[in-house]
Order: C-alpha cells, then sequence, then structure tokens
C-alpha cells in the first residue's frame, strides 16, 4: 500500500521529538497500535514512566510521562530526592 503513517513521540520534560514509521497489519488490512507499543518501538530508552518512576504498561495510567533518554534519568534523581525527604521527615 502506498499510505505511510508516521508515529511522532515528544517528551513530556523537554519536548524533544521523535518519529518513527508504523507498518500496517498486512493480513487484517488495518493499523491498531497502542502508546507503548510505539514507545518501546523508538528502541531509544524512551519510556513512559508513572508519578512514581515505575513504567507504566497500562493506558489507564492518566499520569503517566512519556520521557526520552536523558529526561528519564533525571526523572528518577528527582523522584529519590523527593523520597529521601519525605523519609526524613520520618526520622
Amino acid at each position: 500500500m502506498a499510505i505511510d503513517i508516521i508515529a511522532t513521540a515528544m517528551c513530556d520534560m523537554c519536548k524533544r521529538k521523535e518519529t518513527i514509521a508504523l507498518k500496517e497489519s498486512w493480513r487484517w488490512g488495518k493499523l491498531e497500535i497502542d502508546p507503548y507499543s510505539v514507545i518501546r518501538d523508538l528502541g531509544k530508552h524512551w519510556a513512559i514512566l508513572d508519578k512514581n518512576g515505575h513504567p507504566a504498561h497500562d493506558y489507564r495510567h492518566s499520569d503517566a510521562k512519556i520521557l526520552c533518554e536523558s529526561c528519564v534519568s533525571r526523572y528518577a534523581e528527582v523522584i529519590k530526592e523527593k523520597s529521601a525527604a519525605i523519609d526524613a521527615l520520618f526520622e
């Protein structure tokens, strides 16, 4: 088929964009894909993380963030600092 479908992922922190071409299901003649598959197919350490820094694998996570490889580590560091500050309150 002569139809190209391009998905664009944008990092919620730095607004960096990455594009990927989606493939049509030739057997069924339609395209079905979820956001988690698009991010996984980017293959460059992009991630969808919830507010606790854990990977979100369910579309019902409304608080999930799409992050590029450079922002994933910064996000994790901030969550660790926040967690340490909360733990310090109870010492």
